[in-house]
């Protein structure tokens, strides 16, 4: 006998999630039990013009096309471990919220363009303590995959705060210089898609840097992450340190201490506040650039990341620091 699948769309899923318009970056779940465990399978179209605006997490292609930000496929893959646990895998009380704790082994094998068609798959992981792992990949119509990650979430109510256990002090990242960041030069995606705001620190030799960044309340995702509750997404603190180390590396090539061409990058970094407590960090971070002689950049593909960590949340207004560093300068195609 086939086990009985709960199918989430529409109305029922936003009941589920505590998502809505550019957050519900799922457009239907299909969730079951297989054999004793817990999976889900998802689907994902993003388009320009998305009714919902969702259409904020396509970038820009030097074609003139646009692909979905490598990010936001651990964010779909996310969601739909919350629809497992709440209609298969054990359930969420009211008043609970699923928050990232970590992404791990995150791969992308290959751009999803706009229009194309995602399916994600999840499942349910052993866990640990108040921590729940799970194993997601995304495939295409094709059956080809294209993305890949490991998930570790943790539920809170939402009066409650992290688990005490993942918090960590780091060093304080110190203001050396002031050099505003024009969002514009990040020519591929819209500015408030763009999480570093100054670099206040730069040691070329070191190819290391630090900025500053405040998340405004009037970002467009305030109002759905989370409704009355508005925190930082995670895959945005993941992005301000891929951002960190774009603007560090056209700063690097502007000013002449790195060479005009295209570079696999591996790099690192943290999400801090003022007094050095860190809120994310990022470790094993591979990207692909073009850097023209202008220090102008062309859009940034993600490969791979080792492992981020979401150790607090950020709500708006908040000021917070990003140190970026440069591991690893490839030369590629």
């Amino acid at each position: 006998m086939a086990d009985e699948r709960v199918i989430l769309e529409g109305a029922d899923l936003e009941k589920v999630l505590a998502h809505r318009g550019r957050n519900l970056l799922i457009d239907r779940d299909e969730c079951y039990r297989k054999d004793g465990e817990p999976y889900g399978e998802s689907s994902l179209c993003l388009s320009p013009g998305d009714a919902a605006g969702r259409d904020i997490f396509l970038r820009k292609n030097p074609d003139g096309g646009s692909a979905i930000m490598e990010f936001a496929f651990a964010e779909h893959l996310a969601l739909n471990a919350i629809c497992v646990l709440q209609s298969v895998g054990g359930g969420l009380e009211e008043g609970d919220i699923c928050y990232f704790a970590s992404i791990s082994n995150f791969k992308m094998h290959r751009q999803v363009a706009d229009g194309e068609a995602a399916a994600g798959v999840v499942g349910r992981k052993s866990d640990k303590g108040p921590f729940r792992r799970f194993r997601g990949s995304v495939s295409v119509d094709s059956g080809e995959q294209v993305a890949q990650v490991d998930i570790t979430s943790f539920t809170l109510h939402e009066s409650e705060e992290p688990p005490r256990e993942m918090r960590k002090q780091g060093q304080v990242v110190p203001v050396e210089m002031s050099k505003a960041i024009d969002h514009a030069t990040f020519t591929w995606k819209r500015p408030e898609m763009v999480f570093v705001d100054e670099m206040i620190s730069l040691d070329a030799d070191a190819k290391t840097a630090g900025f500053a960044y405040t998340y405004p309340a009037d970002h467009p995702f305030t109002v759905g992450h989370f409704p009355g509750n508005p925190v930082m997404m995670g895959i945005t603190q993941w992005m301000a340190i891929s951002d960190a180390v774009s603007a560090m590396a056209m700063e690097l090539v502007g000013s002449g201490s790195l060479a005009e061409g295209g570079y696999t990058i591996g790099c690192s970094g943290e999400l801090l506040r003022d007094d050095g407590t860190i809120v994310a960090e990022v470790k094993g971070l591979r990207k692909r650039m073009h850097l023209g002689a202008g220090g102008e950049c062309g859009p940034p593909e993600v490969l791979a990341t080792k492992r981020v960590v979401f150790r607090d949340m950020v709500r708006p207004e908040e000021p917070l620091r990003v140190r970026a560093r440069i591991d690893s300068l490839d030369p590629s195609a």
